[in-house]
């Protein structure tokens, strides 16, 4: 009884790592082939802040109420 438990754990074990190895195979693979074969990051141009009158005037009172 004892046997046939640790015989299943073996191949249990066994069938557990091939699938695992069969993973990362698979996924190197397709990284490679998805790195050669993407267009990249595509490039944004960086927003201008829009300073408003509102953004002015809570600076002011930001740096008013902290030299008080």
């Amino acid at each position: 009884m004892i046997q046939q438990g640790v015989v299943l754990m073996i191949v249990g074990m066994g069938v557990v790592s091939c699938f695992l190895v069969l993973l990362v195979f698979t996924v190197q693979c397709m990284g490679s082939l998805l790195r050669n074969t993407g267009a990249g990051e595509p490039e944004v141009a960086p927003q201008p802040i829009a300073l408003d009158d509102s953004l002015m005037v809570a600076v002011a009172a930001a740096k008013r109420c902290r030299d008080s």
